[in-house]
């Protein structure tokens, strides 16, 4: 399926939204809580957008709302605040499928994405 420019559209003007969103919560977190170690910046957003992202995925489910609202809000706004979001809505389906693909979609996306994180810290020295 190719885009259009008016879903594009939508998706960039959500994700510019969601970008300054995101710096202003860092800049509010760490202006609150200097040095906050255990619950940081990223921990409020992750979970403020995994919440977010239930209350929408769930209100343009009963309000049919339109495509243009779930690129905004879910793709656009949501996956530039956070994508923790998204892996959350995505381990949700899986949890329903299988308990074993859930553990494994979990696993491979914390740990291979740390994993990931580090090989590049050492290929770029």
């Amino acid at each position: 399926m190719r885009p259009d420019l008016k879903s594009l559209g939508w998706v960039a003007l959500g994700g510019a939204v969601g970008a300054v969103l995101r710096h202003l919560a860092n800049l509010g977190f760490d202006f609150l809580m200097p040095g906050a170690e255990l619950f940081t910046a990223t921990s409020f957003v992750n979970i403020l957008g995994s919440f977010l992202m239930g209350y929408f995925i769930t209100r343009i489910a009963i309000h049919q709302e339109s495509r243009e609202k779930r690129l905004f809000l879910l793709t656009g706004l949501l996956g530039s605040f956070t994508t923790y979001s998204g892996l959350g809505l995505e381990a949700m389906a899986l949890f329903g499928q299988s308990p074993f693909i859930f553990s494994a979609y979990i696993f491979s996306q914390l740990f291979l994405g740390i994993f990931a994180l580090i090989i590049g810290v050492k290929l770029a020295k």
